[in-house]
């Protein structure tokens, strides 16, 4: 594309005004607006359907809003070159797909002679991956996959998940969107992980979709998406105090985690 490239500062702030967008018929967001501050890390909650994945889609120029602007540091998405646009966002989605190579590949995007591998090696530490790499016998060069290569690993779905981590913080853009593994994961081993999410990203403004809401403590700030609008705005404990939607979600969900520990659940 021949738009122009945008000199934009680090870390970023990120602006959605009066946007609306639908799916056909089915309106997501109406007369939309929102600022998420530079360096702030935020979690989107809210009941599937709630228009958190829109939200991220459009930030992400996957989508187009039909009216209004979404803009990072104050230029319009959509006139910037494209290409500068992406490497803005490192973006961890669920569904990713793991390729039939290398975990180092995996990891860079890049085959294994491009790729800085020093840096492989940090991400993978930062993911929680290590364990795992040094069990390998060709360490983070085995295949991801078993079935081009009888050497390969078959990775659980936690692991899945730390590769996907991995690649997004290889690619180190100022803008970190995190998609929350929600059933991958035991609560340990999550919570381990938003620590590691919390090192990483000191300098950047960060976007999770929080489908358990564990992760919600370490944000600056909390949305509880509602129908295409922000119902409740706050830190965890200011929306704990609150007494809503989000204070009903946490206290049913942590309710149910007490009971996958073992114990038998607070009344």
């Amino acid at each position: 594309s021949d738009l122009p490239k945008a000199d934009f500062s680090l870390p970023m702030q990120i602006e959605f005004q009066h946007v609306d967008f639908s799916y056909g018929e089915h309106v997501i967001f109406q007369d939309f607006s929102l600022v998420i501050e530079k360096g702030k890390k935020v979690a989107l909650v809210g009941v599937n359907g709630a228009g958190k994945t829109t939200l991220v889609k459009l930030l992400l120029n996957l989508a187009s809003p039909e009216r209004g602007e979404i803009l990072l540091d104050g230029v319009d998405s959509r006139k910037v070159d494209l290409k500068q646009y992406f490497s803005q966002f490192s973006v961890a989605f669920q569904d990713a797909l793991i390729l039939t190579y290398g975990m180092d590949v995996n990891i860079s995007m890049r085959n294994s002679r491009d790729t800085d591998q020093a840096r492989v090696d940090e991400v993978i530490a930062s993911a929680g991956l290590s364990e795992k790499v040094k069990s390998l016998k060709k360490g983070k060069y085995t295949h991801c996959e078993k079935y081009l290569d009888n050497d390969g690993t078959e990775l659980s779905g936690g692991e899945r998940q730390k590769v996907i981590l991995a690649r997004a913080l290889y690619k180190a853009a100022p803008v970190l969107v995190l998609d929350e593994p929600s059933a991958a994961l035991d609560p340990i081993a999550e919570s381990r992980l938003y620590e590691t999410y919390h090192e990483m990203t000191k300098n950047k403004t960060s976007i999770y979709i929080s489908h358990r809401l564990s992760s919600t403590k370490f944000c600056d700030e909390v949305l509880l998406l509602e129908n295409g609008r922000i119902a409740e705005r706050g830190t965890h404990s200011e929306l704990m105090q609150l007494g809503g939607t989000y204070a009903h979600m946490f206290d049913v969900q942590s309710h149910y985690y007490r009971q996958e520990e073992g114990g038998e659940p607070n009344e």
